[in-house]
């Protein structure tokens, strides 16, 4: 099946953290300092309780690709967030 892009398998989870980095980027431009964090720390926390969540109670291969895609957010937020503040300077 070819999608959009050739979006299937992990340049998909790639392309979710790349939006969210942008996403956060974007954000920092907008919010201050304080309130950046706040946002980064929360969806820091939901990513992790999700691969948490996804560890100890999803049975099936399911939970790879909930933990590759909280994986890439997680990921995307904190590059997003630091060159929001580096940028911000």
């Amino acid at each position: 099946m070819n999608l959009p892009l050739q979006l299937y398998g992990e340049r998909f989870f790639m392309f979710i953290g790349i939006l969210i980095a942008i996403f956060i980027y974007i954000i920092s431009r907008k919010v201050s300092r304080r309130t950046l964090l706040w946002i980064a720390a929360a969806i820091s926390l939901i990513c992790i309780g999700i691969i948490i969540y996804s560890i100890n109670f999803v049975d099936s291969w399911v939970i790879f690709g909930t933990i590759f895609y909280s994986i890439n957010v997680f990921l995307g937020t904190m590059v997003g967030t630091i060159i929001g503040i580096i940028k911000k300077k």
